[in-house]
């Protein structure tokens, strides 16, 4: 009884000191090591670190600068890695492990599926990702067909965040629950973004924007904040607003999202709210496969307001393919065909995800509406329980 005794507390003793020596928490960084990157300056990865030499290094670091690291849309896929290795009982080594893409693509069987995408959709995007090592992304796209439109794209790292410079011009004509809209103009805009700690992203953008719609000019600021929480819950929340430059009324525009996951079930709630002086081309676009998922509807609707929830189930059948049952609720706020007519629509479908190398899923879906007996699908990358911003 007394050996058992003695090998218990020897036991103990052990995994404390064991602890204690492998802790990483409240250890002081040391060194700082990057490696991997054959292309990017150094100094543009140590900016967006939320520690240096000297501090002490604390567990959310890893998470936080992997996410700002993983912002700038300048580093392969693989690897990404933050690990920190004790060096003594009070000082720890931080490693950086991070590769540069291609110049044209982070990885060439996405590369090749997209860019078959977009061009069977009519559309053509080409992005030069640091091809000067400065932390800076070019991106030039095209659409023609029915709907024209082109612009460009530049990115760059920003103190401890990302900053971009976009212009655009576009023109078409469109239309939403049966009432038909011409429009035509250019924008100018730039983001800045960054992330406060390991689960809270801010972001704010600045747009001009000019255009023309079913005839008439209009040219507006548009200033917007947003906030990003991505911790047990993803939610995000935006507010906007529209100050005109040729007199007509200012408008404001506020839209949320909050999903969440518990097992292989998840949900998600959606939610937008603008003045009844918004233009129509500054509104939701709800239905199809936007944004916003209505996924049994055959066309998209252009709502003043509205509030949409989606659940789905994922079985899990092996790593790669995922079977997939789902269903979307909408409730819309529309001043056509009749102003204030509020409108409910149901949806049911069924789709799989199959995953990729990169963990980016190929998804096709399925949906109807067992009401009005209108049906869509759709095949593309991505999940529609993606943050709003």
């Amino acid at each position: 009884m007394k050996q058992m005794r003695i090998m218990l507390l020897y036991l103990i003793v052990s995994l404390v000191c064991s602890a204690s020596l492998f802790a990483r928490d409240g250890l002081v960084i040391r060194d700082i090591i990057v490696v991997g990157t054959s292309r990017t300056s150094e100094g543009v990865i140590r900016s967006q670190l939320p520690f240096r030499e000297g501090d002490l290094w604390q567990d959310e670091y890893e998470q936080w600068a992997v996410r700002r690291l993983t912002a700038l849309d300048i580093f392969a896929y693989e690897p990404l890695r933050i690990t920190v290795e004790p060096v003594s009982e009070s000082e720890c080594r931080v490693m950086v492990r991070l590769a540069d893409p291609s110049i044209l693509y982070k990885d060439p069987a996405e590369f090749s599926i997209m860019t078959g995408m977009r061009l069977s959709s009519s559309q053509a995007y080409l992005t030069a990702y640091n091809p000067f090592g400065t932390g800076q992304n070019l991106n030039l796209n095209i659409v023609w067909g029915h709907n024209y439109s082109y612009g460009g794209y530049l990115s760059s790292s920003l103190g401890p965040g990302m900053a971009s410079l976009s212009g655009r011009y576009y023109r078409g004509d469109y239309t939403f629950t049966n009432t038909a809209y011409e429009s035509s103009g250019w924008s100018i805009e730039g983001s800045y973004r960054y992330w406060w700690n390991a689960s809270l992203r801010q972001a704010a953008r600045l747009q001009f924007h000019t255009y023309e719609l079913n005839g008439e000019h209009s040219s507006r600021i548009i200033p917007e904040l947003g906030l990003l929480i991505d911790n047990l819950f993803t939610g995000s929340l935006t507010a906007s607003a529209g100050f005109s430059l040729e007199g007509e009324s200012s408008f404001w525009r506020i839209q949320g999202a909050l999903s969440g996951q518990a097992g292989p079930l998840i949900g998600l709630t959606r939610a937008g709210y603008t003045s009844t002086s918004t233009p129509e081309n500054l509104r939701f676009a709800v239905g199809g496969y936007s944004l916003l998922p209505l996924r049994g509807e055959d066309l998209q609707y252009l709502s003043r307001s509205y509030l949409i929830g989606t659940g789905e189930y994922h079985f899990s059948l092996n790593e790669m393919l995922v079977p997939i049952v789902f269903t979307d609720c909408g409730w819309l706020w529309t001043d056509s065909p009749a102003p204030g007519i509020h409108e409910l629509l149901f949806n049911l479908g069924v789709g799989f995800a199959v995953y990729t190398p990169i963990g980016l899923p190929v998804r096709l879906d399925f949906a109807v509406n067992p009401i009005t007996y209108t049906w869509g699908w759709k095949l593309g990358f991505g999940h529609s329980y993606v943050p709003l911003y």
